[in-house]
């Protein structure tokens, strides 16, 4: 996201404290003089981003896809049914095309209602600490790039909202964020739950196996408790949504034990041959009197 600054080491330490106490469960609670050491490069350099899209991620799903108080009350009373009914609730309220419902005219109008929401949710955001502190840029509302700052973030709310009814409308189920306590706190490279962020990338991604976990830079998001609509003989389930992202603790390579024996082999082959191949022991070197001399003698 390009409003975020990428780096976060001019920022004050108290600052840094509450961004890392903000993303508790999908960040290690540790200081960030300890942490900087651990983190790959890369993630390192690009913590402020790392940090802002994680709170991102976070608040959408605690305002879009948490659900209010009587979703709790019906959960408790019957699981199944109160999944179901959610389920169905979620349809007929976004039915806005006539493919989905005979009158569309009450989706229509939530669909409205929601995009008349997108501001209001992207004016908090922007608003709100510790987020701010990692806004780059004019902070001047009134600026070109607080405004294409704004409009970038309407745009992530939309795409949310978009994702949260396609889940709720067929996925169906309770969702829950995956984080470093879901993931074990450990990454594993075979597992289909997780994949490196980006900004881990080396040649050897498989360095990263069985490495701590310190971020998870996306939650994965699964659905529990997931019914198909459509089938009589309703059984729960878990439905994976899309998986994490995380940054492993980062350890160095160690040496290719096959190459350090080739540069040896070379350079023992080398020892005691002073002498040149090719055209290049014919060659003068500009400047070079002693070879003058020699070649003159």
């Amino acid at each position: 996201m390009t409003y975020l600054t990428p780096g976060i080491e001019a920022l004050p330490a108290d600052h840094i404290r509450l961004l890392i106490a903000r993303v508790k469960g999908f960040c290690v609670q540790m200081d960030w003089d300890a942490l900087r050491l651990m983190l790959p490069p890369n993630a390192r350099d690009q913590f402020g981003q790392v940090l802002g899209e994680l709170i991102i991620y976070l608040t959408v799903h605690e305002q879009l896809f948490e659900n209010p108080f009587w979703l709790t009350r019906f959960y408790s009373t019957n699981l199944t049914y109160g999944v179901l009914w959610k389920m169905q609730t979620q349809r007929l309220a976004n039915s806005d095309t006539r493919h989905h419902a005979p009158n569309p005219e009450f989706g229509r109008a939530n669909a409205d209602r929601h995009e008349a929401s997108l501001a209001g949710f992207a004016d908090n955001l922007l608003a709100s600490e510790p987020l701010c502190w990692l806004l780059k840029g004019n902070v001047d509302p009134a600026s070109r790039e607080a405004k294409a700052r704004r409009t970038e973030l309407i745009d992530v709310f939309r795409k949310a909202v978009r994702t949260m009814i396609r889940c709720e409308t067929w996925t169906s189920g309770r969702p829950v964020l995956r984080g470093i306590r879901e993931l074990k706190g450990t990454y594993d490279m075979r597992s289909t739950r997780a994949t490196p962020d980006n900004r881990c990338w080396r040649p050897k991604l498989d360095l990263y196996d069985n490495r701590r976990i310190l971020v998870v830079s996306r939650p994965g998001l699964v659905y529990v408790d997931s019914i198909d609509g459509y089938n009589p003989n309703v059984s729960r389930r878990a439905t994976e949504v899309f998986e994490a992202q995380v940054i492993p603790a980062y350890v160095e390579a160690a040496p290719d034990p096959a190459a350090m024996d080739l540069v040896e082999d070379g350079a023992s082959e080398g020892e005691g041959d002073e002498s040149t191949d090719g055209e290049d022991s014919e060659k003068q070197v500009e400047g070079d009197d002693d070879w003058v001399e020699d070649e003159s003698d």
